[in-house]
């Protein structure tokens, strides 16, 4: 017992020297990430805890090891305690350092825009994240500021994708019963970018069917099966809305999450009847062809 002991206070540094170098190589090829530097603290204190074991081993061979690494354990956990107090205070912002990392590999060309983890600042990186995406969005590169907005009018994190997140528009098959190009765009980009029906052979409807309230318009998805309405406001932001009671309601408070603004309900009645397949009714009137 007492050499297998001795064998593990020996091994530990090894172990803990392969996941560091593991870590790192990871880092080189893909950059920071706030779960990659909670990574790298871990493995500093654990090659820390292995290094004083295998030193106490080595110098305390002749039988006073054991002592040795009983006072190493204590002297190792106020310099753990202190290294997680020093983490846990705003001197470091694990977001900012992995956004900076990160814009600097796409500025350099090391990874390309097809490859760039856009939904990661939407949603790893926290505020920085979102705003280093909002300044993307805005950039001279059409297609750096098409995949930053796409990834902005992302609802949930996606992770189904490994690359090419979110997906192109070009690969949503919607065919449209009116609505202006705006509008059209809206919802195509808004589909696109949470990877939601419609793709991949899938073949949609989309129906412009008048206005849930002043400035917002109402947008009905089929694809011959339930329905989905989305409303699009003038600035283009895209709402998923549920009937209730004859109404359209906002997903926030349908799901008693209002976080911020009015809720916005249907100023017209709104039926799905069978009609030669499914067809929309606004008002008691056909609109459009049937669904299928």
């Amino acid at each position: 017992l007492k050499w297998s002991g001795y064998a593990l206070a020996l091994g530990i540094l090894p172990l803990t020297v392969f996941a560091a170098i593991s870590t790192g190589v990871r880092i080189d090829q893909h950059g920071l990430s706030p779960e990659r530097l909670w990574a790298l603290a871990s493995v500093a204190v654990a090659v820390a805890f292995g290094l004083a074991y295998f030193v106490d081993a080595l110098l305390g061979a002749l039988g006073l090891w054991r002592d040795r690494l009983r006072a190493s354990n204590l002297r190792m956990a106020v310099v753990t305690a202190l290294f997680a107090l020093f983490l846990a205070l705003p001197i470091l912002n694990f977001g900012a350092l992995s956004t900076k990392d990160q814009l600097a590999r796409l500025e350099s060309g090391a990874i390309s825009v097809d490859e760039f983890d856009f939904s990661a600042l939407r949603w790893d990186f926290g505020e920085p994240g979102r705003k280093a995406l909002a300044r993307l969005a805005k950039s001279g590169n059409a297609d750096l500021a098409e995949a930053a907005r796409l990834a902005q009018k992302q609802e949930r994190r996606p992770y189904f994708s490994t690359v090419t997140d979110p997906a192109s528009p070009e690969e949503v098959s919607l065919a449209w019963q009116g609505g202006e190009a705006a509008l059209r765009q809206a919802i195509t980009e808004y589909m696109a970018a949470n990877r939601l029906l419609c793709g991949e052979g899938e073949r949609c409807t989309a129906i412009a069917a008048g206005e849930i309230s002043e400035g917002v318009s109402l947008v009905i998805v089929s694809d011959g099966r339930e329905p989905t309405y989305y409303g699009v406001d003038a600035g283009g932001t895209v709402e998923i809305y549920h009937p209730e009671n004859g109404q359209l309601v906002g997903e926030k408070e349908a799901y008693g999450r209002q976080v911020g603004g009015d809720a916005h309900h249907a100023s017209v009645e709104f039926e799905i009847r069978p009609y030669e397949g499914h067809q929309l009714y606004v008002d008691g009137k056909p609109v459009g062809e049937p669904f299928r």
